[in-house]
């Protein structure tokens, strides 16, 4: 058995879907749980302001939005993953780029009004780190969005617009800068 047929038995039931705690085996049926209760609890994350320190922060962030639904959810994976020919950083130097997203995140806390570039630069880093089977993404935009959001700043973006995420599979960071839109928030 090569390693991606380990991996696939592993994480994926005989149709496709992955394997996930609550037994679905529609492809529809599990997006949209993890939908709801991703949306639920990235809402619920922002209205209550949880800080952002670290990459162990977008750990517990995975873990929040998938822990219903797959045993896994907020831990590093420990295999190689590729996506549309992309490699992401392999598992055995996960040291190395966690140290180097934990600096970009300090470096970002520093600032008092970080500008788009910083955070394209951030979001391109955590996208290579890659660190979970699934709901990289999702986790991570809540982590930028959270990070933006104690600076006083709303950042948002479209995760479907495919030029946005060519410029992620591509590590373009001046194309993701242009992408990512930044307001700053108004205090009441």
């Amino acid at each position: 058995m090569t390693d991606e047929q380990a991996l696939a038995h592993t994480f994926l039931n005989p149709n496709g879907t992955l394997k996930n705690k609550l037994g679905i085996h529609d492809k529809a049926d599990l997006d949209e749980h993890e939908f709801v209760q991703g949306s639920l609890v990235g809402l619920r994350m922002l209205q209550r302001g949880f800080k952002i320190a670290s990459v162990d922060d977008l750990c517990r962030i995975n873990r929040a939005l998938f822990g219903d639904l797959y045993d896994w959810a907020g831990e590093l994976r420990n295999y190689n993953l590729t996506k549309q020919q992309t490699l992401f950083l392999p598992p055995n130097v996960f040291d190395n780029g966690i140290r180097s997203v934990n600096a970009e995140i300090t470096t970002l806390k520093r600032q008092s009004r970080p500008q788009t570039a910083a955070y394209a630069k951030l979001l391109d880093e955590l996208n290579y780190l890659h660190p979970f089977r699934e709901g990289n993404g999702r986790a991570i935009r809540i982590l930028i969005e959270l990070l933006a959001n104690e600076k006083g700043q709303y950042l948002y973006y479209d995760a479907e617009d495919d030029e946005f995420i060519q410029a992620l599979y591509d590590s373009k960071v001046d194309v993701l800068t242009r992408k990512l839109h930044l307001t700053t928030l108004a205090i009441e």
